[in-house]
């Protein structure tokens, strides 16, 4: 019987023995990776293709993509919130420098102690 379209079947020594939710996060970071490593060979073969149509995705671009991926050569996209946090945050910083100019007097030492508070929270939603 054949594989439904997106199935693959994959064995992994020594995950019998595993509990069922074990099982399941492993399941769940195959997935993961293989999404990640298909990705990549899908553009990798996009970028070589030049003729009429479509790309071929090689097993050596697979075999390849996958020690890149597994290796952390390829990054993924920052979201927008991340990119959202670090905008807010570097302005937070550059405020914060202004405030501690004058940190002797109570609005410098009020003022920087708001942006540290807002940089903090910048980290924290932009790490989600």
């Amino acid at each position: 019987m054949a594989n439904p379209p997106d199935e693959l079947r994959i064995l992994v020594a020594g995950s019998s023995v595993l509990p069922e939710q074990t099982c399941k996060a492993l399941c769940d970071a195959l997935a993961e990776h293989g999404r990640d490593v298909l990705d990549e060979a899908s553009r990798v073969a996009a970028a070589q293709h030049s003729g009429p149509g479509e790309p071929m995705i090689t097993p050596g671009m697979v075999t390849d993509m996958a020690t890149w991926v597994r290796r952390g050569y390829i990054q993924k996209q920052f979201s927008k919130q991340q990119l959202i946090a670090a905008a807010v945050g570097g302005a937070t910083t550059f405020g914060g420098g202004i405030f501690v100019n004058n940190i002797t007097k109570p609005w410098g030492a009020v003022g920087f102690a708001i942006c540290a508070l807002i940089l903090l929270i910048c980290i924290y939603w932009g790490s989600k």
